[in-house]
């Protein structure tokens, strides 16, 4: 797929769709999700309006398939950008959830998320914002960004 498509955001989203059909068209979980996953990093990297219900799919698609490995990945996206849209309420919350032992990953950016954590800890109230965030759980940390996202697709 990536041959026929231009080497830009434009062609990474038109890919990713592909991969997303056609892996539903044979039933391959595994290929759903890392698509889904995929999309929804490209339209956050991108801050097309499209993200928060990219984000919403791709957690959704998470929990339906009872497979959590990309979750935290993509928390840490998305509080990412929450923070460049300057809310700092989700993004402090999210971020505290993901510096628990049970979601710590290689994977992140440690460089960024140190950044990020000295950026919310100066916020006003913002280290009890990541207090609030590492007391939840797996479940409620997902529900309370899904009606985050679910907030700005709204506008509210």
């Amino acid at each position: 797929m990536w041959t026929h498509e231009p080497a830009d955001a434009d062609g990474a989203l038109r890919c990713y769709a592909e991969g997303l059909r056609l892996a539903r068209a044979v039933s391959d979980v595994g290929g759903e999700n890392m698509n889904t996953l995929g999309l929804a990093f490209t339209h956050l990297h991108l801050r097309t309006p499209e993200a928060p219900i990219a984000c919403r799919t791709a957690l959704l698609r998470f929990q339906e398939s009872g497979s959590p490995r990309g979750v935290p990945l993509l928390l840490d996206a998305i509080a990412g950008w929450f923070l460049d849209r300057d809310a700092i309420e989700p993004a402090a919350v999210i971020s505290g959830f993901l510096e628990t032992p049970q979601t710590t990953t290689v994977d992140r950016n440690h460089q960024e998320v140190a950044e990020r954590l000295r950026t919310l800890r100066a916020q006003p109230g913002g280290t009890e914002l990541l207090a609030r965030g590492a007391a939840l759980s797996y479940d409620e940390a997902v529900a309370y960004t899904l009606a985050y996202l679910t907030c700005v697709e709204s506008g509210s």
